[in-house]
């Protein structure tokens, strides 16, 4: 799943994928923030948080291409929320 996240975290494009495609090694999430801050992604499911506890992990891996990978470890239905650590953040994003 790839989430494109506007520098002010209010409008967040999604493409590709759904919250509950993956493979048997989970689902990974790719996200592009437009602006300077490193983000943080929480994650979660209906059996509890899957990332760090809020306001998530901080993305640090980055592909060729510059978006922030992150690998859930999971598969089945999930729930996110990009965020900048300071208040800035998206909707849950399902």
């Amino acid at each position: 799943m790839y989430l494109d996240i506007s520098s002010d975290y209010k409008t967040v494009n999604k493409q590709g994928g759904t919250s509950d495609s993956g493979s048997a090694n989970g689902i990974k999430i790719y996200v592009k923030p437009y602006g300077s801050n490193t983000p943080y992604l929480y994650v979660w499911n209906g059996s509890g948080d899957i990332s760090a506890k809020w306001p998530g992990d901080l993305l640090k891996e980055q592909n060729e291409d510059g978006w922030y990978v992150y690998n859930t470890g999971k598969s089945g239905p999930i729930n996110c929320i990009v965020n900048n650590g300071n208040g800035g953040q998206t909707k849950d994003i399902k």
